[in-house]
């Protein structure tokens, strides 16, 4: 999953060291939101490939993850469905700087649904309860979740400096973010 509309990093589920998706729908391909309803508002008419509107409507912490305003930078943000209207809405603006403008040819998918766990490699985390529900990869024998919020390493105004050998693991954002620095060499890593 990508940034969501604030930068706030969301949890990712790695199995020995490799990614696993969240639970998405459809699985290997895109939804596609080309009946805006209401631009302001970012909400559209799910077509019929959304299948079921109101199993999606349950899911306390749905997210949708697309192209919603450049084809080229993909935001995850929260969604609503809405079964009465046949809609979903975007529940913040994917971008801080946005508009109410939309990519002409949007492609999304959803994901962070419970019912939509239905493969190998896939997860959910609920965050009512906590519970972790995962379809585990065949042979997978180390499982970690992404906890760490901040960033490991701060730089200020430094420079001339090498930073080698270091592992940043576990993190659900950005592992460095630097400032006023001149210089400053990654290897290694």
């Amino acid at each position: 999953l990508g940034w969501g509309a604030a930068e706030a990093p969301v949890v990712g589920l790695y199995c020995d060291g490799e990614y696993m998706m969240p639970a998405r729908y459809p699985n290997d391909a895109f939804l596609h939101a080309t009946n805006i309803v209401d631009r302001t508002n970012f909400v559209f008419r799910a077509d019929a490939a959304a299948g079921d509107l109101a199993a999606w409507a349950r899911e306390p912490q749905l997210m949708g993850c697309g192209y919603w305003i450049w084809c080229w930078a993909d935001h995850t943000v929260n969604l609503r469905a809405d079964p009465a209207a046949g809609t979903f809405a975007l529940t913040q603006r994917p971008g801080k700087s946005m508009g109410a403008s939309w990519n002409p040819e949007l492609n999304y998918f959803i994901c962070n649904a419970l019912h939509a766990l239905d493969r190998e490699g896939e997860w959910h985390l609920d965050g009512e309860t906590g519970r972790l529900y995962a379809w585990p990869r065949a042979g997978g024998a180390r499982y970690e979740l992404s906890v760490f919020e901040r960033p490991f390493l701060t730089l200020k105004s430094v420079s001339h400096v090498q930073i080698r050998g270091l592992s940043f693991v576990g993190g659900r954002g950005r592992a460095v973010i630097g400032s006023g620095c001149r210089n400053v060499v990654f290897a290694d890593n």
